[in-house]
């Protein structure tokens, strides 16, 4: 699996304007296809521009479902349209993991940044997130996209 080594990292607190839902994990891609619309009409109402490329937030371990947060970074809080809402990510000590390749390759670089984790004597927190530096194209090839895991660490 080509991935670059976790790293530790200190974040400052960022906003997100996202919209969140507790879906089954089966329907973790319907979630992002009809969130992107949205996110970009709310973008549009509001005059705000994303700060950074999109994320997926996991508020929750899966299990059957996941707590998802689909959105982009914001440089301010979000003043909210729609579905779309602002949620605050904490800034803290966290490890973060570069995976490129296919998304198909995620849940095992999960495995792997949480079994550095666990090698280092840190506890993951709650709060875990994707964020996509590449964008997926249709016709793009999916051994170029460059994903940054982050993981929180439990205070």
């Amino acid at each position: 699996m080509p991935t670059l080594e976790p790293i530790l990292v200190t974040l400052a607190p960022q906003h997100v304007a996202g919209i969140r839902r507790v879906v089954p994990m089966r329907e973790i891609p319907q979630h992002y296809d009809a969130s992107f619309p949205a996110l970009g009409a709310a973008f549009a109402a509001t005059g705000v521009t994303p700060s950074g490329p999109p994320m997926g937030i996991s508020n929750s371990m899966p299990g059957d479902t996941l707590d998802l947060t689909v959105g982009f970074p914001v440089a301010e809080a979000f003043p909210g349209h729609g579905d779309v809402v602002d949620q605050l990510l904490p800034g803290g000590p966290a490890a973060e993991m570069m995976v490129l390749g296919d998304y198909a390759q995620l849940p095992d670089a999960y495995g792997t940044l949480l079994a550095w984790l666990a090698e280092q004597g840190l506890t993951p927190g709650p709060l875990a997130w994707e964020q996509y530096l590449t964008n997926p194209e249709p016709d793009a090839d999916p051994a170029q996209n460059q994903t940054k895991l982050v993981w929180l660490l439990a205070e």
